[in-house]
Formats: structure tokens, C-alpha cells, sequence
């Protein structure tokens, strides 16, 4: 499958990630654009977008989140001549909600998920529990575009 181009109409003015309304004083911001398509800075990229992803997507739940994690162990591997692909089979979110101390924790079913990353955007695709990571390049949202 080809490395997409990205429609530029159909690029988000800010990087695309869930609305939630609960803001934690400590939410993982949503990560720069790597400075190459070296395969370790895009997965370092794609680390840090999932877990601002993910934290957005179940700010709210609980009363709201106030710590949050995403435990990963990615596959980096180059997707064509401008394009780096992550992906995991088995990513595992989970945190602490409330006030109280001890917070309550949680952890949610495991989920695969893949990122194309190239020099012009990424795309993000998210599979449901126990199934194979999709493809971005068919079944992906565009999150971000580069200015390039």
C-alpha cells in the first residue's frame, strides 16, 4: 500500500485528539512533529501522542482522571521511502480518578493501535481488544499535518 498524501483541506488547525472537559493540571500535552523520520524519534513521538490521546479520550470518566499511563511496546518499522509506521498489539491504559486519597485506579482492556507517521502528517488507527493493530493508511484518522 502506498504512503498517503495528506488532503490539505482536511487538515485540523490544532492536532486532533478527543474533547473532554475535565483538564488535570498535569495532562500530557500533545507532542511536536519529530525532526526526522528517524524510526526511534517517531516512536518516541508516537509514545507521547497515545498517552495524550488516550488521557483525553477518558478525562472525564471516573469523576475525572488525574493520573494516567499507557504501557506500550511498539514495533517501529520503516513504511516506505518517506514514512515510518508504529505499531502495538497490546497497548494497556490505565490511572487513578478522584479526590480522595487513595484514588481509585483503573485499567482498561488492552487494544492495538498504529500511527503512520511521514514528513507531511500522521494518521492513528485503533483496533478493539485481542485484535490485530489496523492500518492507518486505510483505516486511520489524520491527527496532525506538518508545516513543511
Amino acid at each position: 500500500m502506498s504512503v498517503p498524501t495528506p488532503d490539505r483541506s482536511a487538515c485540523p488547525a490544532e492536532p486532533r485528539v478527543p474533547a473532554h472537559e475535565f483538564e488535570p493540571e498535569n495532562l500530557t500535552p500533545v507532542p511536536s512533529p519529530p525532526e526526522s523520520l528517524d524510526p526511534a524519534a517517531v516512536r518516541c513521538y508516537v509514545e507521547q501522542y497515545e498517552i495524550a490521546y488516550k488521557w483525553r479520550a477518558v478525562a472525564d470518566d471516573y469523576g475525572g482522571v488525574r493520573e494516567f499511563h499507557v504501557d506500550t511496546s511498539p514495533e517501529t518499522a520503516v513504511a516506505g521511502e518517506d514514512a515510518v509506521l508504529v505499531e502495538d498489539d497490546a497497548a494497556l491504559a490505565h490511572g487513578r480518578f478522584g479526590e480522595e486519597t487513595p484514588r481509585g485506579h483503573f485499567d482498561s482492556p488492552t487494544y492495538p493501535f498504529a500511527y503512520l507517521v511521514t514528513d507531511e502528517a500522521v494518521w492513528r488507527a485503533e483496533g478493539s481488544h485481542r485484535e490485530e493493530p489496523p492500518d492507518p493508511r486505510s483505516a486511520g484518522t489524520l491527527l496532525q499535518c506538518f508545516d513543511g
